[in-house]
């Protein structure tokens, strides 16, 4: 069929133009359209659910009746080991104390005292003992003096007893004056001489042992005064009650330190880095023992709390990571740390019944922001 030049004109006059307009506009709906199919996906793939940041919770209490009469710390503050938090005033306390302390003056001046009377009676009577100790070694060394004495005239009388024994007989007979000496008169002689140097040996060997045994009791009798005087100082502190005085100083003492240390625990100090969190007491309030008076969040413990729904949590496994998102949109990692075997009934979902599973989520990967405790996070589960 052929076609006139009139027709062709009039069919490319009613075609469309493209022009860049509409191009534009082409691409723009053709984004939306791909933006909503990937989120149509994601959503197929992870639901997201509520979680709250939590951390490790310890509370402070006390463990003596006490009254609160000083805050040194607001919800909210950062603390670190050592910070005052709290003052509190036990109404009996201070009363013992003034007590404890004027009755350990005055055990310190009875000891005083004591140990004063003691060091003169140690002095008084050690003097006394040198002078018999004294007396005693002079006594000793006078009767060894003696008894040397005695000893050495034994030992004479025996040479001169061993000395006569050849001449018993008489003289010879050269020497003899006469030879018509009388023999019988000469022996008479000779033998009372005998008699007396045996008597006389004897005497100074009986007068040597008496004077030896003399001698031991004076050796002993020192040796005595001697442990004596080691033994006299102890002997007369116990006798005038030095070592009793001492007990009863010392245990006042340790009582007065444990008053100190009581005092002291009744000022509370941060135990370690955290988060004041809920003050229990006000001021001038009367805390019980064992009751909180505050509880500290650890700031180095952060954790999430997500109550993610039985049906969601079919197959998952400890260890797995689930994307969380923070206040202004930061996404972070976070890793399942704890699922407990037990899960809660959540009222609102009492009906459909659903119940609720704690599962706990830790840091992972890149550092969480610094959000305040109790901050909802959104925490998406993979499917």
């Amino acid at each position: 069929m052929n076609t006139s030049p009139s027709d062709a004109s009039s069919s490319d006059s009613r075609s469309p133009t493209a022009t860049p307009q509409h191009i534009g506009a082409l691409s723009f709906f053709s984004l939306i359209a791909g933006l909503c199919l990937a989120t149509g996906i994601d959503g197929l793939s992870s639901k997201s659910y509520v979680g709250r940041i939590e951390s490790r919770r310890s509370s402070i209490t006390v463990a003596r009746l006490a009254r609160l009469t000083g805050v040194h710390a607001f919800p909210g503050q950062h603390v670190h080991p050592g910070d005052k938090l709290f003052e509190l005033q036990e109404d009996h306390l201070a009363d013992q104390i003034i007590d404890k302390q004027r009755e350990l003056t005055e055990l310190a001046s009875e000891s005083q005292r004591v140990r004063a009377v003691a060091e003169v009676d140690i002095e008084w009577r050690r003097r006394e003992l040198q002078s018999e100790i004294f007396q005693t070694q002079l006594k000793a060394r006078s009767v060894a003096q003696e008894r040397l004495t005695k000893e050495v005239e034994q030992l004479a009388w025996q040479d001169h007893l061993e000395g006569r024994n050849d001449s018993a007989l008489g003289p010879p007979l050269a020497m003899a004056k006469s030879t018509f000496h009388s023999i019988s008169f000469d022996s008479n002689k000779v033998d009372k001489r005998r008699v007396e140097a045996m008597l006389k040996e004897d005497a100074a060997g009986a007068a040597a042992e008496s004077l030896a045994a003399q001698l031991s009791l004076c050796e002993q009798r020192l040796e005595n005064l001697q442990r004596l005087n080691l033994e006299l100082p102890e002997k007369i502190r116990m006798s005038v009650g030095v070592q009793l005085s001492e007990t009863r100083l010392s245990r006042a003492q340790e009582e007065l330190t444990s008053l100190h240390r009581q005092r002291d625990s009744l000022t509370i100090l941060s135990p370690a880095h955290g988060t004041v969190g809920v003050i229990h007491h006000r001021l001038n309030d009367l805390v019980q023992p064992g009751e909180p008076i505050v509880d500290l969040d650890d700031e180095d413990s952060r954790h999430v709390i997500a109550d993610i729904p039985s049906s969601a949590v079919v197959g998952v496994r400890i260890g797995d990571t689930w994307t969380l998102i923070f206040p202004g949109k930061l996404k972070r990692l976070g890793l399942v740390a704890a699922i407990p075997p037990r899960a809660t009934v959540d009222p609102s979902t009492a009906k459909k019944n659903e119940s609720q599973i704690e599962i706990r989520i830790e840091p992972s990967g890149k550092l969480w922001p610094k959000v305040p405790i109790g901050t909802h996070v959104q925490v998406q589960v993979t499917q």
